[in-house]
């Protein structure tokens, strides 16, 4: 075996691993961002850090722009199932996704830097 294949059987190899490592956090990030946007969540929802803009045609329809409602990934699934309730209201759209699209969600929203206020 030659000197270039041994060095590309050591290289491929170690380029993968490396890829593997640092792309898995970011590909959470997008998995929980493509669900959002899936979900349509983004038809209500701003999420500025994410250049997100709701879509709705009212103000009165709009909540709150995400991560404001700054809360850790087990109380956004909740809230979201609506099991319990912020403020003395649950939310407005049931939801109607698969279980690993809405923790891909909550886990995406709990990690987004809040805004300064």
């Amino acid at each position: 075996m030659s000197r270039s294949s041994r060095d590309y059987l050591l290289i491929v190899p170690t380029a993968l691993v490396l890829v593997a490592l640092f792309a898995g956090p970011a590909f959470a990030e997008d998995e929980g961002q493509g669900a959002f946007v899936a979900q349509k969540c983004n038809m209500c929802h701003s999420v500025p850090q994410a250049e997100l803009v709701a879509k709705v045609k009212s103000e009165k329809m709009k909540g709150p722009d995400l991560p404001a409602v700054a809360r850790d990934s087990e109380w956004l699934t909740q809230f979201l199932k609506r099991e319990i309730q912020n403020e003395g209201q649950e939310h407005k759209k049931e939801y109607t996704g698969t279980d690993e699209e809405l923790q891909a969600i909550a886990a995406w929203l709990a990690k987004l830097d809040v805004p300064a206020q």
